[in-house]
């Protein structure tokens, strides 16, 4: 009887949401500056001022080379390898909703300027709970 109350204590708790990511792959044989600027009202609403700062440098993966962190206009200046990917959006639901995201630029040729989240959900591709943008050539 106990096992069982402790497995529906665990259904009960524990969140059957489907989580969606959207991805950004450099298929190029260059390497890419990609710079996203956070909405700073859209942070504010979720997060306390004092954590603004640590989830900036907590969405930089420790495998990728932060060329810039300005901490004061919330943008993040990353160095995309080639053959190489950084995730910029994940969270609840089935598919990513950019909700702290003001803009993405990725720095190609030409450059790619994703200023509204309506832009942003048009050019990741959906495959499966994954939303992909490709950069196949610089």
């Amino acid at each position: 009887m106990k096992f069982l109350t402790f497995v529906m204590i665990c259904f009960s708790v524990c969140s059957c949401d489907p989580r969606s990511s959207a991805i950004i792959v450099n298929n190029s044989q260059k390497d890419f500056r990609l710079k996203i600027q956070y909405d700073k009202e859209s942070l504010e609403k979720v997060l306390k001022k004092d954590q603004i700062i640590p989830f900036l440098k907590n969405t930089i993966p420790y495998n990728q080379m932060v060329i810039r962190l300005d901490t004061i206009n919330l943008i993040s200046e990353i160095k995309v390898l080639p053959q190489d990917s950084i995730r910029v959006d994940s969270g609840r639901g089935f598919c990513p909703r950019f909700n702290e995201i003001k803009s993405i630029t990725i720095y190609t040729d030409p450059i790619i300027e994703l200023k509204s989240k309506k832009s942003m959900m048009e050019s990741f591709k959906q495959n499966g709970n994954l939303f992909i943008l490709e950069i196949n050539s610089l």
